[in-house]
């Protein structure tokens, strides 16, 4: 499923919604960094954010900004419908 988009570029990825302070969190004296080319020396991706920050965390996090996924999660559910059944 594809995340909501946001201005001004009309592009997000699920990172996108978390706030800033969570983005700026560091480990081990690192940033986080989306990008799939990130210095490990200095930085950690997205494997990293997700297990040992947003994991870890989570009872600290503001997941606010979900609430769009979470709307588009339902309407795609409401809107699937199973094929028929043969009896």
């Amino acid at each position: 499923m594809k995340t909501a988009e946001q201005p001004p570029t009309g592009k997000s990825c699920i990172e996108d919604f978390f706030d800033a302070k969570t983005l700026a969190t560091t480990l081990d004296g690192k940033k986080f960094n989306p990008k799939s080319d990130y210095d490990s020396s200095k930085e950690f991706g997205k494997g990293t954010f997700a297990e040992k920050l947003i994991r870890a965390h989570a009872d600290k996090i503001d997941f606010s900004k979900f609430t769009s996924i979470l709307e588009r999660i339902v309407a795609v559910i409401d809107h699937y419908k199973p094929p028929s059944v043969a009896a």
